[in-house]
């Protein structure tokens, strides 16, 4: 970044939303710059882009030139090339001002035809940067010790030497994956472990994996992966909640055969109890980030049933307390008493609340389904790492 001269104030453009592109956008915006576009032939690195620093972003294939001075209000200042395609320089040539600069990131590997005459009449400086300084280390180390959280935006996965090459594999098409840490611990241990050590001895792959994962730099894991006290609320929760759904839909079915109910009110006011713990514990802990490939509407989506599972599990015990309140068997939680509250089946408030209760529960089994088949898509459709955050 240095070569390229970049002051407070400055207006610069980035060519290319890929992890040189977007780090680009960091050290340029952390340098001062005044405005930073980053621009791709496709928005799905938009938001991401957008948490490193950019302040704006740019996908317009058909008119690039023209789509970048609208987001700058003119010509850039400096132009960094962070994708190593031919054309791109002389597409800089014709985004920067006079007298501006463009900064070569990406690495071009095939012959490139460049319009002299059209950078001498503007006098472009055209600079390449390559290699590293211990300057370079030295504010790289800098930024992440005082908390600079964009750098980690960019890791969207990390994974075992078993599960490189598929991952390369994907990373040739346009994924949503930007950076993938590899952890050779994991297979690196499963090998030697199983070549010298007794069977008793070798630990599970996937627990060494997730060892490995642990064991990276301070911070990079806490971005896409819930702790692990926030895992088994989830898992609790979860299993808990399909539990409780399953035996309201064979209760009618079963019912002359084995009372299940004192089970499903023990089992309600357990999610009831481990929701109000969780949502205070969650006062105490910032969740991780969602993550920046989401588009905007699944961001959207996301954050509306997560809210939306968070009242559910909140009104649909309460409600059953309400109108069981009204009934004339005891109330308890697998055998102690839980007090009623002083209604009568002639409170309205209990015929609401039994019609809520059965309409909140197919609510929360339709969620459940959505938000499983959205699960399992990430992971084996988009393979972004997403149902790795929580499970």
């Amino acid at each position: 970044m240095r070569p390229s001269g970049l002051a407070a104030g400055d207006t610069v453009l980035v060519l290319g939303a890929g992890p040189i592109g977007l780090a680009a956008a960091f050290w340029a915006k952390r340098m001062g710059a005044a405005a930073v576009a980053v621009q791709d032939i496709a928005d799905w690195q938009r938001d991401r882009a957008l948490a490193m620093g950019a302040t704006a972003f740019v996908a317009d294939p058909a008119d690039p030139v023209a789509a970048a001075e609208r987001a700058l209000g003119g010509k850039a200042d400096i132009v960094f090339e962070c994708v190593g395609l031919p054309g791109l320089i002389a597409q800089g040539v014709e985004q920067v001002r006079n007298r501006g600069t463009i900064l070569l990131l990406g690495l071009c590997t095939r012959p490139d035809t460049i319009n002299i005459f059209a950078m001498l009449s503007k006098e472009v400086r055209l600079v390449t940067s390559a290699f590293f300084t211990r300057q370079v280390d030295e504010d790289a180390l800098d930024a992440l010790s005082a908390g600079a959280a964009q750098p980690r935006r960019l890791v969207t996965d990390t994974i075992g030497l078993d599960a490189t090459p598929q991952t390369f594999e994907a990373l040739k098409r346009r994924t949503h994956q930007c950076k993938v840490l590899i952890a050779p611990q994991a297979i690196l241990f499963d090998t030697f472990a199983s070549s010298t050590a007794p069977a008793c001895a070798v630990k599970p792959r996937a627990k060494q994996l997730e060892t490995s994962r642990m064991a990276m730099p301070d911070g990079i894991d806490t971005v896409t992966r819930y702790n692990s006290t926030a895992r088994a609320f989830h898992a609790v929760i979860a299993i808990l909640v399909v539990v409780n759904l399953t035996i309201g839909l064979l209760n009618d079915s079963l019912e002359k055969t084995i009372n299940l109910i004192p089970l499903h009110k023990s089992i309600g006011f357990t999610v009831l109890g481990l929701t109000i713990v969780w949502i205070a514990w969650r006062f105490t802990w910032k969740a991780p980030e969602y993550l920046p490939a989401l588009k905007r509407f699944e961001l959207l989506l996301a954050k509306t049933v997560h809210g939306v599972f968070y009242a559910l599990l909140l009104v649909i015990p309460m409600t059953g307390w309400i109108f069981s309140s009204a009934g004339r068997y005891p109330l308890g939680w697998f055998g102690v008493p839980i007090p009623k509250f002083a209604l009568t089946k002639a409170d309205p408030i209990v015929g609401l609340a039994k019609e809520g209760h059965e309409i909140l529960g197919f609510t929360m089994l339709a969620l459940v389904v959505l938000h499983v088949a959205a699960a399992l898509r990430h992971h084996f459709v988009l393979k972004d790492g997403v149902l790795r955050r929580m499970w």
